[in-house]
């Protein structure tokens, strides 16, 4: 505390120094604001901990991509997130949730169990492709439905060369075979003459090689050297699909067993966001049309 001015001398003397004890005050109040605003902006960022958190998520392989690609647009908004996406069986997905041999994964094929927490996060289609050689660009429900029940087995019965049609399925146990009988079989059995792809790589190299090839894949998952064809004459668009025109149109589900906290529940909330939807879109545009 400063002491007491004790007043001994003549009058000149306190004249003279309480300017300076004034001074010395404001002095030392413009210190203490200074030092009060220079703390302000010379407040360190925020330094990063080196306890990355990691989160595992899986999907199937042929959503592995998509999943992929949305993690990592993710992650560069949370950077001290790290995820890993892991691909299993269709069937499997669903045994392993239940044995809680993991959280959370992505699927266009809704699991048949009301006890599930199910989440929608976007849209896709199923989308019938052929070599991009081949002069058909559109077919109808109908016919889609009679080439594969083997009743059209030559291209020339739907408007193109006098070729017959090698038709590709995936393996009975993937998304997108389960897609096609719900969505387009119904009932019709398969042509026994179809050719079974085992993988979803296995497919795309068949009919980007065949020219009298036609397979089916999820939007999501069209390469750039193979040719969707449109239907009902509508093309496999992401506009078509959000928009409701095209036919044959899936939901994306992120499944688990309970509603996420923490870290999941961060991130189905960023991809039902407007940040997560306009990663879709930006996926599915690079989805070549006819």
């Amino acid at each position: 505390m400063r002491p007491a001015f004790q007043d001994r001398s003549p009058r000149r003397l306190r004249i003279s120094i309480l300017p300076f004890y004034f001074l010395e005050c404001l002095i030392l109040l413009i210190v203490v604001l200074a030092l009060g605003c220079s703390s302000q902006q010379a407040l360190p960022a925020i330094t990063p901990t080196t306890n990355v958190e990691k989160i595992t998520l899986y999907t199937s392989p042929a959503m592995q991509p998509l999943l992929t690609y949305l993690v990592g647009e993710f992650t560069r908004q949370y950077a001290l997130l790290q995820f890993e996406v892991l691909s299993l069986p269709s069937d499997t997905l669903l045994e392993h949730l239940n044995n809680r041999q993991l959280n959370y994964f992505l699927t266009s094929s809704l699991p048949n169990d009301p006890n599930l927490w199910v989440a929608p996060v976007g849209l896709d289609a199923l989308v019938f492709i052929v070599h991009p050689s081949n002069p058909i660009d559109q077919l109808t429900l109908a016919q889609i439905r009679a080439i594969y029940g083997g009743e059209i087995t030559n291209w020339q019965e739907v408007g193109g060369e006098d070729a017959d049609i090698h038709v590709y399925v995936r393996e009975v146990s993937s998304e997108s075979h389960r897609e096609l009988g719900h969505l387009v079989l119904g009932n019709t059995p398969i042509s026994a003459s179809a050719r079974v792809a085992l993988s979803l790589n296995a497919l795309a190299r068949q009919i980007a090689t065949d020219t009298q090839a036609i397979g089916y894949l999820n939007l999501s998952q069209v390469p750039a050297n193979i040719k969707p064809l449109a239907l009902e004459q509508s093309l496999p668009t992401y506009e078509n699909v959000t928009q409701l025109s095209y036919p044959l149109r899936l939901n994306l589900y992120l499944v688990g067993l309970q509603e996420p906290m923490n870290l999941h529940r961060l991130f189905v909330g960023w991809l039902q966001g407007g940040s997560g939807q306009a990663y879709l879109d930006a996926w599915y545009a690079l989805i070549p049309s006819s």
